[in-house]
C-alpha cells in the first residue's frame, strides 16, 4: 500500500476535524507529493536539516501544507527552523520557549504556534515535561507572557506498547491535563490542539480526544435511547462529536434545560454503535453536517436539523413542538 493509499484509508476512518500529521522521514519527493495530492494538509519532520532538504525539493508543493517540528529542537537550529515550520510541537521548557520567541521577533514572525511536549509515560529516554499538572500549568502560564509565540496545544507520543489498547490511560491523562489548561482561559493561549499517538494507536487517540464532555445526560446504548423516548413525552437528542459545529449546540441545550423542564435533553456520540438510531432516521437521510439534532414527541420525530443551530433557532422549534411552561 502506498503512502497516499494509507493516508486515504486512515482519513476515512477518523473524523474530519482530526488532523493527520504525516512524518516525512525517509520518504522520497515523489511519495510526499503524492500524499499531498491525495489531500494531506500537515507534514511533520524530526530534524531541521532533513526538513530543509525536503522543503527545498518539494518546490511549490511545500506551500500547500503546514509544517510541524515533531523532533527535539536544538537552539542553534531555531533560525533555520523558523523559515520552514509553522508549528513547534516539542517545547518542554521555558528556556526553549524564550529562545523561539526571541528568534521569532528577530525574524519578523508573530504568534508562532507551539505545543508543550508532555512525557506522559515518564520515560527516561524521551523528552518532554513530566506528567505533573502543576509543572505543565506553570510552563503554560510562562509561555502566555511571551509576545511572539502562542501556546496552542499539547503533544505526547505515549509509551511504545504492543497492544495499542494499553496506551488508553496515558492518552486519557493527557486529555484531562489539556482540558484543565483550556479551562484556565489564559491570555495569549488558544488550547485547540491535542497531538497524540502514531499510526498504530490513532483509533485509541481520537476516541479519547473526541469523547463527549458535556453536562448533559449521555445516551450510550439503544436501550437507553428507547427508554428515554418511552418515559418522556418531549425529547431533544443532539448526536455529534466534540467539534466546532457541535459544541455550541451542547452549550445551548445545557442552558435551556432549566427553562424547559418538560423536555428531556440528551446527547449522543455520533461514532458509537447506538447512534445508528439517529443516523438512520429518514428525517436525517439527507443530512451532511454534524450535529444531527432530533426532536421527539411521544416517541415520534416532529423536527430534525443538521449542523450548528443558534439559540433562537432551537427555542423556536422547542416552543412550536413542545410549548412553553410559564
Amino acid at each position: 500500500m502506498s503512502i497516499a493509499e494509507n493516508y486515504q484509508k486512515i482519513r476515512k476512518e477518523i473524523p474530519e476535524y482530526v488532523s493527520i500529521v504525516l512524518a516525512a522521514k525517509t520518504r522520497t519527493r515523489e511519495e510526499i507529493v503524492q500524499v499531498i495530492n491525495a489531500g494531506a494538509t500537515d507534514i511533520g519532520e524530526n530534524y531541521v536539516q532533513e526538513a530543509e532538504q525536503v522543503y527545498s525539493m518539494l518546490g511549490d508543493a511545500a506551500q500547500r501544507v503546514r509544517w510541524h517540528m515533531i523532533g527535539s529542537l536544538q537552539k542553534n537550529k531555531i533560525n533555520k527552523a523558523l523559515s520552514i515550520f509553522d508549528v513547534f510541537q516539542t517545547v518542554d521548557s521555558i528556556e526553549m520557549a524564550y529562545a523561539i520567541d526571541k528568534r521569532a521577533k528577530a525574524a519578523g514572525r508573530k504568534k508562532v504556534s507551539v505545543y508543550i511536549e508532555v512525557n506522559i509515560g515518564s520515560e527516561i529516554t524521551k523528552a518532554g515535561v513530566k506528567p505533573e499538572y502543576n509543572l505543565i500549568e506553570k510552563l503554560a502560564k510562562e509561555i502566555s507572557q511571551l509576545e511572539y509565540i502562542r501556546l496552542e496545544g499539547l503533544m505526547t507520543m505515549g509509551p511504545r506498547v504492543g497492544d495499542p489498547e494499553k496506551i488508553r490511560p496515558y492518552f486519557k491523562k493527557t486529555k484531562d491535563i489539556f482540558d484543565k489548561l483550556k479551562s484556565l482561559c489564559l491570555p495569549n493561549v488558544n488550547m485547540k490542539t491535542l497531538s497524540m499517538g502514531m499510526s498504530n494507536s490513532y483509533k485509541i487517540f481520537f476516541k479519547e480526544a473526541t469523547m463527549l464532555r458535556t453536562d448533559l445526560k449521555h445516551l450510550e446504548t439503544d436501550e437507553e435511547t428507547q427508554s428515554v423516548l418511552k418515559e418522556n413525552e418531549n425529547v431533544m437528542i443532539c448526536c455529534g462529536r466534540m467539534g466546532p459545529m457541535c459544541i455550541p449546540v451542547y452549550g445551548i441545550m445545557e442552558e435551556l434545560e432549566q427553562q424547559y423542564p418538560h423536555v428531556a435533553f440528551r446527547d449522543m456520540d455520533f461514532d458509537i454503535e447506538a447512534a445508528f438510531f439517529i443516523r438512520d432516521l429518514p428525517e436525517c437521510s439527507g443530512f451532511m453536517g454534524l450535529p444531527f439534532t432530533v426532536y421527539f414527541k411521544n416517541g415520534k420525530v416532529v423536527a430534525a436539523t443538521t449542523s450548528i443551530q443558534s439559540k433562537k433557532q432551537i427555542t423556536r422549534i422547542l416552543d412550536k413542538e413542545f410549548g412553553k411552561i410559564s
